[in-house]
């Protein structure tokens, strides 16, 4: 497949010389490929690879908390989702940045991570940051509605 062809492609670069923003870019690159192959194992250690080169970005601690919370590692999930919140944007090395990252996702990944832990006053604080940042969202309102039945009987 075109997946696999540009997963070799990166494996040749990464085996080879190059500026460590590539290096990790490659290896963010080698994560989607191998998630569309359905090599999750290998789409994982690809992702943390890039953690050789340079300290891992939001998106990056999103997609490892999203692969937890997908797995029912909820401390895994939670701990990920801190990092983002913590990881620095670090725009000037270069790279895509999407801001969403930063606060958003991880933000209503915390409010699931609670959700599921039954602990809905602290899914609710969550959500309502989130809101904070995209009142629109179809996902904030949707956990509102859901979090302020469950709250509003007494949960």
């Amino acid at each position: 497949s075109m997946y696999r062809q540009a997963a070799a492609v990166l494996e040749e670069f990464l085996r080879g010389g190059g500026w460590v923003v590539n290096k990790a870019e490659a290896c963010r690159t080698l994560y989607f490929c191998y998630k569309r192959t359905g090599e999750n194992d290998r789409a994982l250690a690809s992702l943390t690879r890039a953690f050789l080169y340079l300290a891992p970005r939001a998106q990056d601690c999103c997609i490892l908390a999203s692969e937890f919370l997908d797995d029912g590692r909820l401390d895994c999930a939670e701990y990920w989702y801190r990092r983002a919140l913590d990881a620095p944007e670090r725009v000037e090395e270069g790279g895509f940045v999407d801001g969403d990252y930063s606060a958003f996702i991880p933000y209503i990944g915390l409010a699931v991570v609670c959700d599921k832990r039954g602990d809905y006053a602290a899914a609710y604080g969550w959500n309502e940051r989130a809101g904070a940042i995209k009142p629109d969202d179809a996902s904030y309102i949707h956990n509102k509605q859901y979090l302020f039945q469950l709250l509003k009987n007494g949960n």
